[in-house]
């Protein structure tokens, strides 16, 4: 009974050990999911998306990978009363991946560009449409290989910003 259930145990450490290093975002494993976020620019909610993929291998550029992602995001907040400004940014990112022990956690940081469209209704708005310098960090935590949660502090469009991502 005693080798039955170190043998089990052994097995159960095997498949989770397993399991577990397949939840990194590495190469040959693309992301895609949905974000909210609170814009830099009135605090309003920012809708949108993020696509990532890995285009290096762990220890090719140091100890982690590198992923390019791009994003897309969109919020509208009103100022004055009769006034408001709608932004919808579209932005390209080359973000570094540290590679932890911990499987399921991905801290990543990242620059970008994004090219900013804004329509407003009104005058006394100081911004405009064209490019965007991005800085962002964030951190995935992986539930499962193919589903994580997203956090994310920086770029054009939101101070902060939370996502679910899907492998593909």
């Amino acid at each position: 009974m005693k080798k039955i259930l170190i043998s089990s145990l052994v097995v159960c450490t095997i498949l989770l050990s397993a399991m577990t290093a397949n939840a990194q975002f590495k190469n040959g494993k693309s992301m895609l999911g949905p974000h909210i976020g609170l814009s830099q620019y009135g605090g309003a909610i920012t809708l949108g998306a993020m696509f990532e993929a890995p285009i290096t291998k762990p220890n090719d550029v140091g100890p982690g990978l590198i992923g390019i992602s791009a994003q897309l995001n969109y919020y509208h907040y009103s100022y004055y009363l009769d006034y408001g400004a709608t932004w919808i940014f579209i932005g390209i990112y080359g973000n570094y991946h540290f590679v932890l022990e911990d499987r399921k956690l991905d801290p990543f940081i990242g620059l970008g560009l994004n090219y900013g469209i804004l329509s407003s209704d009104g005058t006394g708005y100081s911004y405009g449409s064209g490019l965007y310098f991005g800085v962002q960090a964030g951190a995935r935590y992986f539930f499962s290989p193919n589903v994580a949660g997203r956090i994310m502090v920086g770029n054009a469009a939101a101070f902060l910003t939370l996502g679910v991502d899907f492998g593909i």
